[in-house]
């Protein structure tokens, strides 16, 4: 079963982030299943649902299924060319997405990358995640620290594409995100509804939404009606921007080619 709302397909199409996360969560009601859902990421950093699917396994099959009906809705920018799309593990996932839409680039959550890296220790992990959140200048300095410190856990990590989990090895729409946490608030959203019957969850989830579209749009008018050029949010998000790359120093590499940023310097100006 197949689900996805108006309100959602219309507004999707000013969703422009080029982001999104897709994730499975188990049933709990008497006839168990699946439901499966894409989640666009909003221009203020928040979630927008778009789709759902019930079915019986998470598997390859049913993630070809979802992707293909997802296609059906026709929505503008929606897992196209450049899109990045973030799942946790892959269960069929990245062979279903191939399938139908080949052109978006697919992201590991790196929390569920680190479980099977318990096994190398915490510092490791830790050493894991300063080298999935590094930018580009500095990801190789960072991936060297590691092969100094544990060369087994560097083999490993070396043998994962980075471009899937690092934000400095590719320049991809995945903005701050690592994690697929947008999924799974989602789902602590909507986790009692999950031991209802299907028409009863189904129901809840049509709820919420209607809900949240109504704030949605309320928010949306009263900043409209504002005295202001940039709502006050991406206003602050853009100021801080602006102060942390004060901070990098940018130096050519050579005559007459591109340049080099150095991060973290800190630079008085």
């Amino acid at each position: 079963m197949f689900l996805s709302f108006g309100a959602s397909i219309s507004g999707a199409a000013s969703c422009p982030t080029g982001f999104a996360v897709a994730d499975g969560c188990f049933l709990k009601g008497k006839y168990l299943g699946t439901l499966l859902a894409l989640i666009l990421m909003d221009p203020l950093g928040g979630q927008f649902p778009l789709a759902f699917a019930v079915v019986g396994n998470e598997d390859c099959e049913s993630w070809e299924y979802f992707f293909e009906k997802v296609k059906s809705l026709g929505v503008p920018g929606v897992l196209e060319s450049g899109f990045s799309l973030m799942g946790d593990q892959d269960k069929g996932m990245q062979a279903a997405l191939k399938k139908s839409f080949a052109e978006v680039v697919r992201l590991k959550c790196t929390k569920h990358m680190e479980r099977n890296i318990d096994r190398f220790g915490k510092k490791m992990k830790q050493m894991f995640r300063k080298a999935a959140s590094a930018p580009p200048c500095s990801l190789d300095t960072v991936m060297e620290d590691i092969k100094d410190e544990n060369e087994e856990f560097f083999a490993y990590l070396s043998k994962k594409d980075r471009k899937t989990w690092a934000k400095g090895a590719v320049c991809s729409r995945r903005y701050t995100h690592t994690t697929n946490n947008m999924s799974e608030g989602f789902n602590s959203v909507i986790g009692g509804a999950r031991k209802k019957e299907v028409l009863g969850m189904l129901d809840t989830i049509l709820g919420k939404l209607r809900q949240w579209h109504f704030d949605r749009k309320g928010s949306a008018v009263g900043a409209a009606g504002a005295d202001t050029d940039v709502i006050g949010y991406i206003r602050d998000k853009v100021q801080l921007a602006m102060m942390e790359g004060g901070t990098f120093l940018v130096e050519p590499v050579m005559e007459d080619a591109d340049s080099e940023v150095f991060e973290g310097l800190f630079l008085n100006f």
